[in-house]
């Protein structure tokens, strides 16, 4: 079998695998249905002489598909891992019939032309302005460093600071572009890549400690810990992917609070797939940003989880 194939797969699905009796086949643990480990029930086709090479099927959840591309896409795997793969079934004296979709390329992101790094010495005003409101966000120049934040003098993205995300490959998978002074408009200048096929700050994230999810980038700078920005009023459903497959089964919830009905509509889904659920309530008219790491700390840790009948009530209340 091609060990090449085998260790992409492998990557993509979270698992180790083992040969199984059936020609061609291999089987892999299912990172949809969170069957335990030692039972590998995911078969993946991995022999090219065969129609079936790249088809795959869990026994267990019945997911299924006829290539290898439209399994990478579904358990959310990298670019990276994408583009090795269609390397590999590219090289000469190799044929297979399944092309990834286009889709599955056209979301790739670029930093702005005019980006310019605020972790390196700029001498204009714009970057001394930039800094100020960082400052008065509570973001250090740790988390400048951290997060690679920068800004624009000029182009679309004028005199606005740039915050990058990361996709668990170290690849750019979004960039949020915010305003640096209130009367600017719109507030956010983003990319027109979908949001809803990344997770934010997705290189930030241990996936085996409990994470919060939070709105804006600001949010989850200031969080800093595990903190993962929605960047909108819709959870993305890659997130929702890898959640489900993360070792935790813990989530924090600390929107602001005029999304109280985004709010319960994430907790509700969350509950009904096993998850610990917690809903952060901020003070009044505060976010994580207004509030702070020690007291966001605080706040969550003393927060008790919430049940089906906590969510019901509040809605009845909302």
């Amino acid at each position: 079998m091609n060990e090449t194939i085998i260790s992409i797969v492998e990557q993509a699905v979270g698992s180790n695998s083992k040969e199984v009796g059936r020609k061609g086949d291999r089987k892999f643990s299912c990172p949809f249905c969170r069957h335990p480990e030692h039972k590998k029930k995911l078969y993946v086709n991995l022999d090219p002489s065969q129609e079936q090479f790249g088809s795959w099927q869990c026994f267990v959840c019945d997911n299924r598909g006829k290539s290898f591309f439209t399994l990478l896409k579904k358990a959310d795997a990298s670019k990276t891992l994408f583009k090795r793969l269609k390397k590999h079934l590219d090289a000469p004296g190799r044929s297979y019939s399944e092309e990834p979709e286009d889709e599955d390329f056209e979301n790739e992101v670029s930093l702005p032309e005019c980006f310019k790094p605020l972790w390196k010495e700029q001498d204009d005003i714009v970057s001394r302005h930039a800094l100020n409101r960082l400052e008065d966000r509570g973001v250090s120049y740790g988390d400048i460093v951290k997060h690679r934040i920068g800004y624009c003098r000029s182009g679309k993205y004028k005199k606005r600071m740039v915050i990058p995300s990361y996709d668990r490959s170290g690849d750019l998978n979004y960039f949020v572009g915010r305003r640096i002074w209130s009367s600017q408009f719109p507030k956010y200048k983003n990319p027109s890549a979908s949001r809803s096929e990344i997770v934010p700050f997705e290189s930030m994230i241990n996936w085996r400690e409990p994470v919060t999810i939070v709105e804006g980038p600001f949010d989850a700078i200031s969080t800093r810990r595990n903190a993962v920005p929605i960047l909108g009023n819709k959870l993305p459903e890659r997130l929702v992917t890898r959640l489900m497959r993360a070792e935790t089964s813990s989530v924090n919830v600390a929107l602001d609070a005029d999304m109280k009905d985004v709010t319960l509509e994430i907790a509700e889904r969350f509950l009904g797939e096993d998850f610990t659920v917690r809903l952060i309530d901020l003070p009044d008219g505060k976010d994580p940003g207004d509030v702070g790491f020690e007291k966001m700390q605080s706040i969550i840790r003393s927060t008790p989880p919430l049940s089906f009948d906590d969510v019901i009530l509040k809605k009845l209340w909302s």
